[in-house]
């Protein structure tokens, strides 16, 4: 039986109503969440086919309705009867029952040679339109889409409109046009049965949302008279570049009926010191809902900033603390973060080079980037490149994204986290990143003996209690 905290068991018995929960990195906000979903059916008596979940990965929704299957007061046959899924399947599947001759979806790979080819239309220089000018321009057309908004030049516009004929004359859609058309049905005024069969409407990660899925939601609970129960942290929201905003869930409760705004504010993931300097950063966000971020851990933990020599030295010092970690407890994981893909390249080759293929480094080690790490933990987590050129952007609004992204980063550590600042990357000087003052940090030169010395410290505290 899980023992649940005080705050989390307020949520989960909360009267039938819509509901908002602002929910702190390591909260267990998918546990209250599907917590949330036995007790309408076993209390409120809502049949299971009743209520729609809705993620934003496939993975999410697989991984909700797991944890639902594994639940000792709800049967097999309850849980195969929620509806669990993404915004564009359920969307999907709404739309099917009025209109069945929905045009097919493009996969990923028809998707960017379509793009592709409507680049070539507009730009006529096949030769130097790139993979990432692709990737690129695909997820500037999910934001112009999900916000509603102009191209970001009259280039961009034309390529749009080109790829839109492209579909059209091949009668295929994107994932954007299901959430497009979604809305337009309800703006039309033209009725879903699926949200008439609705009584209760859960969304996860609900800081991930843009504008379509925002008037979708609203449409469901004001039209459709659907209450809701939606759970997200406008501190992690890190999708800005495909349209969403922490705007939506911000206003959520003033925007709903009798709703209710609670917090989960307690972190059971990160050792105090992590959650201290995490703490620090994120209250430099202009625009956020003020909350504090309570640690369950009484562990201190281990937060050091290191300078080197550049962006060699960095990846020789990282791949050292990596062999280090995994002599010293092999079961340890690993997370080694940046910025881009790119920022990970000539680490994971030193990596791969130094530490080899062997299952237990395979299993322990992950590259990733700051985006792609939410939602994630390790034991150890690695950030590297905590630096901006001496050009550094002035646009505050920008500047919050950044520290966002940055606080998610460092929310996936457990007991260690260490930042590497290189002084120069690429023969040019660079500035220690602003968020790393902020977080109350304080850059200093490598010393790896001490450094390996404070980490065995620091796993070796855990590996005891562990024992």
């Amino acid at each position: 039986m899980t023992q649940w905290t005080d705050e989390q068991r307020t949520i989960i018995d909360e009267p039938f109503r819509s509901t908002v929960v602002i929910a702190a990195p390591g909260s267990g906000k998918t546990s209250v969440l599907t917590e949330r979903i036995a007790t309408v059916v076993r209390r409120d008596r809502i049949a299971p086919n009743r209520i729609l979940a809705v993620t934003f990965t496939r993975q999410a929704a697989e991984h909700m309705r797991q944890k639902l299957t594994r639940h000792d007061l709800l049967t097999f046959r309850a849980t195969e009867s929620l509806r669990i899924g993404t915004f564009h399947a359920q969307i999907f599947r709404a739309l099917l029952e009025v209109t069945p001759n929905i045009p097919v979806l493009l996969n990923t790979r028809e998707q960017f040679t379509m793009m592709r080819t409507a680049m070539c239309r507009v730009v006529r220089k096949a030769d130097e339109i790139t993979h990432r000018a692709v990737i690129e321009r695909l997820t500037e057309y999910s934001r112009v889409v999900g916000c509603g908004i102009r191209p970001a030049s009259r280039e961009s516009g034309r390529v749009f409109t080109a790829y839109t004929k492209l579909k059209r004359a091949r009668n295929r859609w994107d994932y954007d046009d299901i959430l497009l058309a979604g809305a337009s049905a309800v703006e039309k005024g033209i009725d879903l049965p699926f949200f008439d069969r609705l009584q209760y409407l859960l969304v996860d990660e609900f800081q991930d949302t843009n504008a379509v899925q925002w008037a979708l939601v609203a449409a469901m609970h004001h039209r459709y008279q659907i209450p809701i129960f939606v759970v997200g942290d406008d501190d992690q929201s890190v999708y800005g570049f495909r349209g969403a905003s922490p705007g939506y869930l911000q206003r959520c409760s003033s925007a709903t009926r009798d709703c209710a705004e609670m917090l989960l504010t307690h972190n059971f993931r990160s050792d105090t010191s992590i959650v201290h300097c995490a703490e620090q950063l994120i209250r430099h966000v202009a625009h956020r809902i003020d909350k504090p971020l309570r640690p369950v851990s009484q562990t201190p933990g281990l937060v050091r900033i290191a300078m080197v020599r550049d962006e060699g030295d960095e990846a020789a010092a990282v791949v050292a603390l990596v062999r280090f970690i995994l002599q010293i407890r092999p079961q340890a994981t690993i997370g080694i973060l940046a910025r881009t893909r790119r920022q990970l390249y000539l680490t994971w080759r030193q990596m791969d080079t130094a530490v080899g293929g062997g299952a237990n480094a395979l299993n322990a080690v992950q590259f990733r980037t700051f985006h792609d790490s939410k939602g994630r933990e390790w034991d150890v987590v690695v950030l590297l490149d905590l630096v901006v050129s001496r050009a550094v952007c002035r646009d505050a609004e920008l500047d919050d994204d950044e520290r966002r992204l940055q606080y998610v980063a460092m929310t996936r550590a457990r007991y260690v986290l260490v930042g590497f600042v290189p002084m120069q990357m690429a023969g040019r000087k660079t500035n220690v990143a602003p968020f790393v003052f902020e977080s109350g940090l304080e850059p200093a030169p490598l010393i790896t003996a001490t450094l390996m010395e404070e980490v065995e410290n620091a796993l070796t505290v855990h590996t005891e209690v562990s024992c």
